[in-house]
Parts: structure tokens; sequence; C-alpha cells
């Protein structure tokens, strides 16, 4: 009779073990297909910037959703890198938006803001992030911008091209009252800067 107790417990433990590995592929399918459709849905953006920002916000909600429910572990039975994979996206899409401030400071600043400036990120320890990240990039590739133009003579109105100072866009980062809580959006707003 303990004999039979005993290959009943494990015959039990062994269903579990292998309703738990079958359960984990399904959510790892259903997740991969997710994936693939907030992939497509995102191709519809024409800013790129903008597309990895609905990425962003898309893979943070996952990954937080996944740990505050506790499927992660789940998920982990069958990819243990889950997690990982989903701060990875995370941070490309980070990259890939910052990238966007990059590609021009002279006229694109301002319409950038213009743009940007209605964009949301929901999640203010991610939003934080985000502008810290910005300042950084913004403040050293500016500095980088004026330090090798700033003093090339290549027109006789520079402040057409060069339209700020560093301590504008210093300034331009460090208005709290465009990027208080209450208010969501990402990108400051250059009305704010004196000339």
């Amino acid at each position: 009779m303990l004999a039979s107790q005993e290959t009943s417990s494990s015959a039990i433990s062994y269903n579990s073990k292998f309703s738990r590995h079958l359960l984990s592929i399904y959510i790892c399918k259903v997740l991969g297909n997710l994936q693939l459709n907030l992939l497509s849905k995102s191709k519809v953006y024409e800013d790129q910037a903008l597309s990895a920002i609905f990425l962003h916000e898309n893979y943070n909600y996952i990954l937080k959703a996944l740990e505050k429910s506790e499927l992660i572990q789940l998920v982990a039975v069958t990819q243990n890198t889950a997690k990982r994979s989903y701060q990875e996206h995370i941070e490309q899409q980070i990259q890939t938006y910052q990238c966007s401030w990059l590609k021009s400071f002279s006229d694109g600043l301002e319409e950038l803001c213009k743009i940007q400036k209605t964009w949301a990120v929901l999640d203010t320890e991610q939003r934080d992030k985000i502008h810290q990240t910005q300042k950084n990039i913004v403040k050293e590739t500016y500095r980088a911008f004026l330090h090798r133009f700033g003093r090339v003579p290549v027109t006789k109105n520079p402040e057409k091209y060069i339209k700020y100072c560093i301590k504008q866009i210093k300034k331009l980062f460090h208005n709290k009252k465009d990027w208080s809580d209450g208010e969501i959006m990402i990108a400051p707003n250059l009305r704010d800067l004196e000339y």
C-alpha cells in the first residue's frame, strides 16, 4: 500500500511538472505572437522615435505585468532569459528613441520638441530614466556640435544655424514644470528659453 502511494505521488509530481512545462511553452508562444503583433503595429508610425516609444511602452507593460502576476516564473520554466530579454528590448527602444535627438540640433530641435512634447511615457521611473539619458546626450552632443561648428565661419549669420548656447540647452532640461508628474510628456518646451 505504501509503495502504491509513493508511485501515485511520483506520478502526480511528474504530471504537475509536465503540465507546468506545457503551460510555459504555451505562454511563451502567446508572448512571441504578441511581440510580433507589436512589431507589426509599430511599423504604422512613420516616425522611428514614436515607433520606439510605442514598443518601449508595450514591452515595459508586458514585463511589469508578468512580474506582478508572477507569470515570469512560469515563463522561466522554458525560457529562463525572458526577463532579461524584455529588459534588453526596453533598453534598445530607449536607445532608438535617443538617436532621434542626435540627428539634428539647429533646425530639428524645435520641431523635435514640438512633436515629441505630445508623446507620453506613463511609467514615472522609465520617464525619468529617458529624461536623464536624453538630457545627458543632448547636452554633450550639442556641446560637441558647438565646439566643432561654433568657430567655423560657414555663413554671415551663424545664429541661423546655432540657435542655442549650452546654458539654454541645460535650462531646457531643468525646467521642472515641463517634466512634472502631472504631465507625462517626454520632450521639453522650447518656448521657455530666453533668447
